[in-house]
């Protein structure tokens, strides 16, 4: 049996988390979460990583093609899809310490033919996100067995992780399908895949807005939960409604004073919180919504799009109406 023990290595330093992205398999049902590197997660490098270019280009182009919909292609256990990027690696640093740094290092530990179970890289000659969940049918034995990883054609920049838990048992069951459906002389490639921010859709009556979750514990808990379904309560131009979600108040994501599009969780009563306007806890000095307690930040509306008082104060809110809130992908 294969040791599946050492995944992806864990994190010398703690890098700073970027825009969790989410891989989602409609055919499949599922979907992975990745969280792309910011900068390279070893000791001495923490002050060079500006200028690993090819770092910055994929999270730009992913932020501003979002949701990417494309072809999944499968290779044994192992799950890749192209993205249609022609972005390419530039070599070379910038700052005061870049003669101090070791480029080969560097290049030796994010830029490889190997890749650790669970780790996420860029095939940069076929455009493609490679996602570590398993080995391709045979690449001189598949696993390294001096460092465990997965052996992959080409050297390739790591640039990431797989956040999901399941995503070892995910590759199974693809090249599970993979062989059922080559006994019948099918083939499964022709599945898609959308590559998209962490997005929701909050509807009342009808009526829709979309935010986008931040990179936070409670955004993950709530992410986990949906789809919900429940009732609201008002309170002034604001109202909130019960999850089952549970958590506690983050250090320097928890406010009482919000701007409108901010949406908060309200640890106590575990519930989601829209302001939209002042509330009974507003004072003369506050410009924006004023909550009883503490709460959390966890999402943004962008105002642009969706005007939030005009939106709501149409709809004649109160008491017990239904609102609903899902995963969005950016398509009805």
């Amino acid at each position: 049996m294969r040791n599946l023990s050492k995944l992806a290595p864990p994190m010398e330093v703690t890098a700073k988390r970027l825009k969790r992205f989410i891989v989602v398999f409609p055919d499949m049902q599922t979907d992975i979460h990745i969280d792309l590197f910011d900068h390279i997660p070893a000791p001495h490098y923490e002050a060079l990583l500006q200028k690993y270019v090819l770092l910055h280009l994929l999270t730009t182009s992913f932020k501003q093609l979002s949701p990417l919909w494309s072809k999944v292609e499968i290779f044994g256990r192992m799950v890749y899809f192209t993205l249609g990027l022609g972005m390419t690696y530039e070599s070379g640093w910038v700052g005061p310490e870049k003669d101090k740094i070791n480029h080969s290092a560097i290049e030796q530990e994010y830029f490889r033919d190997t890749i650790a179970f669970g780790e996420v890289a860029y095939w940069e000659e076929a455009k493609s996100i490679i996602l570590g969940t398993g080995c391709p049918p045979s690449v001189g034995g598949n696993i390294d067995k001096r460092t465990n990883q997965i052996k992959l054609l080409t050297k390739c920049h790591v640039i990431g992780r797989i956040a999901s838990p399941g995503f070892v048992k995910f590759g199974e069951d693809y090249e599970k399908k993979q062989k059922e459906l080559a006994s019948q002389n099918l083939q499964i490639t022709s599945h898609s895949v959308v590559f998209v921010e962490r997005k929701v859709k909050i509807s009342i009556d009808g009526v829709y807005v979309v935010a986008t979750l931040l990179e936070t514990r409670t955004a993950d808990l709530i992410y986990r939960a949906l789809p919900m379904k429940c009732s609201i309560v008002m309170f002034g131009d604001c109202f909130y409604f019960e999850t089952p979600v549970k958590t506690s108040l983050e250090s320097n994501m928890s406010k009482t004073v919000f701007k409108i599009g901010q949406l908060a969780f309200w640890t106590a009563q575990s519930a989601i919180v829209i302001p939209y306007g002042r509330t009974p806890f507003s004072t003369d000095d506050d410009e924006n919504p004023r909550l009883l307690e503490e709460c959390n930040v966890w999402a943004e509306v962008d105002l642009k799009e969706y005007n939030l008082p005009q939106i709501y104060r149409s709809l004649s809110l109160s008491n017990a109406k239904v609102i609903t809130i899902e995963k969005w992908y950016g398509q009805e």
